[in-house]
């Protein structure tokens, strides 16, 4: 028997969250567009101070690294 948590946030419930969210990154992860253990690289490139943490969210620590990446995705989405 699976523990189904019912609380409503948001006028969502946490079990409807939890499902959608992990149909995302299966299906980012077949796709290629994120890492299957994105928690464990994202901890990995802070503790070697590419990302910083703020609050629950991670960061680019770089500038120049962040604006070319987001140069980066919008000349691929450009391409598709």
């Amino acid at each position: 028997m699976a523990f189904v948590s019912y609380i409503p946030v948001g006028g969502i419930l946490t079990a409807q969250m939890a499902g959608w969210f992990a149909a995302t990154r299966i299906c980012l992860a077949l796709a290629r567009r994120m890492r299957w253990r994105a928690m464990a690289f994202m901890e990995d490139a802070h503790r070697r101070g590419v990302l910083r943490q703020a609050g629950a969210t991670y960061q680019f620590r770089h500038a120049r690294l962040r604006e070319q990446l987001v140069a980066e995705a919008a000349r691929k989405a450009e391409s598709s």
